[in-house]
This record gives C-alpha cells, sequence and structure tokens, in this order.
C-alpha cells in the first residue's frame, strides 16, 4: 500500500521494501499491510507533508484496548505523530543527541554536569519521566492481568508450569549472547 504520487524519497522507500500507508486509511487496511509484508510498523506519508508519523503494531492494540474496530479508525488518529527521524547520513553521536534534547524539551530528561569531568553531561530521569514510566508499568500490568483472567485456569497452571523452563531459556540465551560476542 502507498500513499500519493511517487517521489524520489517514496521510491527509496519502496525500494528498500519500507511499508508506507496515507494518513487517512484504516487501521484495518495498514494492520493488512503490515501482516502481507511481515512486518511490525508503517510509515504514514502524507500526499503534499511526505512524512508526517509512523503506525505500528502497538498503536493497532491501543485502538483495539480501546473498542475501536480496526477498520472504522483511521491511521491519523492512533499514529505515532511526534516520531524522531533522522537521515541516512546522520552518526550515532547526532543520534543520540538528537534523542537528548527532545527528551529534555519534552521535561523527561535533565543534563548536569559531571563533577569528575568538565566536557562530559549527566542525564538523570526527572520525576515527569518515572511518573510516565509508572504509569507504562501500572498499565501493562492491567493488560496482562486482564489477560491471564480470561484464560482458564488449567490454562494459567499451564504457564506456571512451564515459567522454569522459561527463566532457564532466557538464562542460556544470555549466557550465550555473551559467548558469541
Amino acid at each position: 500500500m502507498s500513499a500519493g504520487p511517487d517521489t524520489p524519497a517514496r521510491v527509496l522507500l519502496r525500494d528498500r521494501g519500507v511499508v508506507t500507508v496515507a494518513p487517512d486509511a484504516t487501521l484495518g487496511e495498514a494492520a493488512r499491510e503490515m501482516q502481507r509484508r511481515a512486518v511490525g510498523s508503517a510509515l504514514v506519508m502524507h500526499d503534499e507533508q511526505g512524512f508526517v508519523g509512523i503506525v505500528t503494531e502497538r498503536d493497532l492494540l491501543r485502538a483495539v484496548a480501546a473498542s475501536r474496530h480496526p477498520d472504522q479508525a483511521s491511521v491519523e488518529e492512533w499514529m505515532t505523530a511526534d516520531a524522531i527521524t533522522i537521515g541516512p547520513d546522520t552518526t550515532a553521536p547526532n543520534t543520540a543527541s538528537t534523542l537528548v534534547q527532545r527528551l529534555v524539551a519534552a521535561g523527561l530528561l535533565e543534563r548536569e554536569p559531571d563533577a569528575a569531568d568538565r566536557r562530559a553531561m549527566r542525564l538523570r530521569l526527572t520525576p515527569a519521566a518515572h511518573a510516565r514510566i509508572d504509569a507504562w508499568r501500572q498499565r501493562r500490568q492491567e493488560v496482562l492481568d486482564h489477560a491471564l483472567a480470561g484464560l482458564r485456569p488449567a490454562d494459567r497452571e499451564g504457564l506456571r508450569a512451564g515459567l522454569p523452563a522459561l527463566r532457564a531459556l532466557l538464562a542460556e540465551l544470555e549466557a550465550g549472547a555473551g559467548r558469541s560476542s
């Protein structure tokens, strides 16, 4: 699914297999295209404005959790519009600097001089950032509790019985990641 006329940027995105959708597409249309192309997100491209946001699987879940039918909700309504973007020639330090600047401007991060090195700055989460993280964690727990409550008792017990094996698998994967580096 593509949005708008073939501009050089759109041709580049298409040639690289990037999924794009128009802001007025429905979430259902976006989800079907993302599923067809086996991706978890799509760039939202406006005919005149170009890139205006990104729609992800998480956005789709938010809409469904809010009892919105995907074929009756627009991408524009649920997309992330304030996505941080970088160009292909942007270096990692510039990317990190851009992210820090945006988080500081949003009141989520504070910079303070490093007492040991005047050239360096220390970054610290603000109370607003901690509150946001706490809210995300609480919401995640509520979603998990709700989903678990919907399972049959035998299924919940099956999950509980499988936890030791999953913990062992995670430990092995983490140990293996350290060995392969």
